[in-house]
């Protein structure tokens, strides 16, 4: 019929041949596959050309080249006696290793997006007002240098006096939880991991016992153990040595009566002579009160008369400069402010101590009550609070030290008043006001003193041999200015 297939063969019977042009018949079940066509020969294509169809145990990069056309290839550099033909003559056994190529050419593997997931950064829980959060994170940055590694509620534990210093005490102070916040991070049931990094700080120290008045308590340690000395004993020293140099001090006595004796002389005749004392802030208009020739004061004559008479005076005067400018610095008050503060701090420590022996106190018997319950120990913290340890050793060193203090401020206090009484100045209250005029007094003297002795102006009284000759013309001197001032006050009297 018209269109039906061809029967099959006979059993037995070799196949029909292959008709022209159509393609040759598949293998029958099982067996093995023919082997590949030779190139056609007219190609001019090698018949050796590499594999490109080798089995690839991982995906590699691939080159990206842009191919010549099979038909085209016999008249180029790739057909017979070409490109082939030349790497016959120097490598006829090139080989190429498919794992070497694989090992540096695979393609890097795609991760997979579970993989991604794990990785992903996880969320941190926030409990806290943002604002606050954000303060206590900038404290957590100021202090995290400070603490060296080591976790705050453990250095508050210890009372470490490197990590722990007033400055960072203080920025602890600012992010004490409240009560508000506390009851938040108790009520948290999740992983405290996932706390973000402020509330976790807050967490850490929220349960230590009474966390304001203990750090009060430690800023008043370290503020008192850096500056007992250098603000406390040191200033009512000084107050001390001042009075006590000037009050023993005769050359300064005798300076005071010449500088009486040459007013008397200069204001004879008039309501200002014949004064039997001055006030010691008087001096220094010893400088100020100039001469006929309006370079030298009177303050140069005083100089050039006690020269003249009994040199060794100014250089014992000069040697108070140092007792009197530190003692010139000191404020009364004020170190009576510190002593009030001093009183208040330990006050405030013996309570907290003796808070911290209850708390102990209370711990013991819960300790035993727990033994005789269960039969074993109570376990005890997980960190060792050294805070009654530490303060209860600054509290004695403390006391006795304000002891030391309070004695020594009363004695400096009464020495002061006593030399104002001595010098006639009992209105003042103050140190400053006693020896601030008298500094500056010193200063200029020492300056006027050095200057006349520099120019000559003196002399050479004190140098061996020089006689009762050097001696007169120093007083010829003196009593010549002494003229000169006199002259200039009548010339003033006769004025007014």
């Amino acid at each position: 019929r018209i269109g039906a297939p061809p029967p099959p063969p006979p059993i037995g019977a070799p196949p029909p041949p292959p008709s022209i042009g159509a393609p040759p018949p598949p293998p029958p079940m099982g067996a093995p596959p023919p082997p590949p066509m030779p190139p056609q020969a007219n190609s001019g294509v090698p018949s050796s050309a590499p594999p490109g169809n080798t089995l690839r145990r991982k995906p590699l990069s691939i080159l990206n080249w842009e191919e010549v056309p099979v038909f085209k290839a016999g008249s180029t550099v790739w057909g017979e006696n070409g490109a082939s033909s030349s790497l016959q003559k120097f490598a006829p056994n090139l080989q190429i290793n498919p794992q070497d190529l694989e090992s540096r050419f695979a393609r890097p593997e795609t991760k997979r997006r579970e993989a991604v997931v794990e990785k992903a950064k996880v969320k941190r829980v926030s409990l806290l007002d943002p604002k606050r959060a954000i303060f206590i994170g900038f404290v957590m940055n100021k202090i995290r240098v400070v603490l060296q590694g080591k976790e705050l509620r453990e250095a508050l534990f210890e009372v470490d006096d490197d990590i722990l210093t007033p400055e960072t005490l203080r920025m602890v102070m600012g992010i004490i939880p409240t009560r508000e916040e506390v009851r938040v991070l108790n009520e948290f049931r999740g992983d405290e991991a996932l706390l973000d990094r402020p509330e976790q700080l807050l967490r850490s120290i929220a349960h230590v016992q009474r966390l304001e008045a203990r750090l009060q308590a430690m800023i008043f340690r370290a503020h008192l153990t850096q500056d007992l000395d250098i603000q406390y004993l040191k200033p009512v020293d000084d107050l001390k040595r001042g009075c006590i140099k000037l009050r023993e001090s005769a050359e300064f006595q005798a300076l005071m009566q010449v500088v009486l004796n040459v007013g008397n002389e200069l204001n004879a005749g008039t309501n200002k002579g014949k004064a039997v004392g001055f006030k010691v802030s008087s001096l220094v208009k010893l400088s100020e009160l100039k001469a006929a020739d309006n370079q030298t004061t009177l303050l140069h004559y005083i100089v050039e008369v006690i020269h003249a008479n009994a040199a060794p005076i100014i250089d014992g005067v000069l040697e108070l400069l140092p007792h009197i400018s530190a003692a010139a610095r000191v404020e009364i008050e004020e170190l009576r402010l510190k002593d009030d503060e001093i009183v208040k701090g330990l006050a405030q420590v013996d309570n907290e101590l003796m808070l911290v022996a209850e708390a102990d106190e209370k711990e013991k018997d819960l300790r035993k009550s727990v033994e005789a319950d269960h039969g074993a120990p109570h376990p005890p913290a997980a960190e060792e609070d050294q805070f009654g340890d530490v303060l209860t050793n600054f509290y004695m060193w403390a006391s006795e030290r304000h002891e030391e203090f309070t004695n020594d401020f009363k004695d400096a206090q009464k020495l002061f008043l006593d030399l104002c009484a001595f010098l006639g100045e009992d209105s003042i209250s103050e140190p400053r006001q006693l020896f601030e005029p008298l500094a500056n007094f010193l200063v200029r003297l020492d300056g006027i003193n050095n200057t006349l002795l520099a120019d000559g102006s003196l002399g050479n009284d004190s140098a061996p041999g020089s006689g009762g000759a050097a001696r007169g013309s120093s007083r010829d001197k003196v009593a010549s200015n002494h003229q000169q001032f006199v002259s200039v006050m009548e010339k003033s009297s006769k004025l007014r």
